[in-house]
Order: structure tokens, then C-alpha cells, then sequence
């Protein structure tokens, strides 16, 4: 009997002390920032859900694109109309702004909790034990900016694309270590198919000129 209490204490006097380590060790690991990233996430897709609707509705009433022709009717140019655009841009950016500003992300990370599982385990007690809740303290900035790409679509045509891209930079601050995040997302204004003449020689390759 004594021999078997024996044998279970100095297992526990082994295993209790590498468990610690190893949860300190997942603590200053990956482990944690997985989880700080995840509620990151969480909390910012709201704000770009929000800017997004918001977009999605303003661009249904406007038109962005310009265009010029020549004399028979064609594209030969095309532009984005600046004043309707800063109008988005500056709607985006104060729905953003006001939207860090009024404690969203802080609600979201004030407490970040963690099963004690995932510090002692890789994956086989991962989801087991009491969680340990993290206090988080986020600092944050965020950027707009308005980008156009342009590319071959088909046959002698352009696909054109104006979007927004919204940025949300955030540091989360936890005891002893923080995690700097960037999330960023499109917003898109415009996706047109711009529609070229096309080369003769793409009707009929045995064509002749009279």
C-alpha cells in the first residue's frame, strides 16, 4: 500500500510541475495568440458587415464609373467620379471610427477566456478543464483607401473593379505579452465588363480583305 501511494505521489510531484511548464510555455506560445486573433476577428467582421450594408446601399443609387467615346460610340476611356467616392470613403472611415470608438472592441476583449485544456494539451484535453479568463487591453487604428484594378475578361474585353479596402490594425495588450493583429477586408463599388470591338481576324481565320 505504501509502495502504491508512493509510486502516485511522485508521479503527481513529475507530472504537476511539466504541466505547469507546459502551460506557461503554450502561454508564451502561439497557442494564446490563436485565441486574442479569433476574438479579434469576431469582433471587427461586425464593423465591416456594417460598412459593407451601408456601401451596398448608397452604391444601388449612384453611379461611379464615367465614360468617355469616340465618334462611333466606343469606350475610349473611363473614370471613377471622386466626389461620390470620397462621399463612400468618408461614410466607411466615421462608421469605423465611431464604431472602435464606442467600446465594440474592448466589449468584445476585455476578457478573453481560455480552457485550460488548450495550454496543457495539443489536442487530446484541448477542450477540457475550467477556463482561464485573460484581461485585454487593445489600442487600434484603422485605414480606408480606394483601389481599381483592371484585367482581360474574354475576347478583346476588360474587366474593371473599384473597391474599397478597410484595414483594422489593432494591438492587444495581455499580462506579460501582446499581439499586434491586422484584419482588412474589400468593399466593392464597381465590377463591370468594359466591351471592346473585336479583331477581324477572331470572326473567321480564313477571312480576306477585298
Amino acid at each position: 500500500m505504501k509502495k502504491i501511494k508512493f509510486i502516485v505521489f511522485f508521479l503527481l510531484f513529475i507530472l504537476i510541475p511539466l504541466t505547469a511548464i507546459k502551460a506557461v510555455d503554450n502561454y508564451f506560445s502561439e497557442r494564446t495568440n490563436e485565441f486574442l486573433e479569433q476574438a479579434v476577428t469576431f469582433a471587427a467582421s461586425d464593423i465591416f458587415s456594417m460598412a459593407s450594408l451601408e456601401v451596398a446601399a448608397l452604391s444601388s443609387e449612384e453611379n461611379f464609373l464615367k465614360y468617355k467615346y469616340d465618334e462611333n460610340n466606343n469606350i475610349t476611356g473611363v473614370y471613377v467620379d471622386t466626389i461620390i467616392v470620397n462621399k463612400i470613403l468618408a461614410l466607411v472611415s466615421n462608421l469605423i471610427s465611431d464604431s472602435l470608438n464606442n467600446g465594440q472592441i474592448e466589449e468584445r476583449l476585455g476578457l478573453v477566456e481560455i480552457p485550460l485544456g488548450q495550454l496543457c494539451s495539443e489536442a487530446l484535453f484541448a477542450n477540457f478543464g475550467p477556463k482561464i479568463k485573460i484581461e485585454t487591453s487593445p489600442m487600434y487604428s484603422y485605414t480606408t483607401d480606394l483601389f481599381t484594378e483592371t484585367s482581360e475578361y474574354g475576347i478583346n474585353n476588360t474587366l474593371f473593379e473599384v473597391y474599397l479596402k478597410a484595414c483594422i490594425s489593432i494591438e492587444a495588450f495581455i499580462p506579460l505579452k501582446s499581439q499586434h493583429i491586422n484584419l482588412e477586408t474589400k468593399i466593392y463599388l464597381v465590377s463591370e465588363v468594359l466591351q471592346g470591338s473585336i479583331p477581324i481576324y477572331y470572326f473567321s481565320g480564313n477571312l480576306k480583305e477585298n
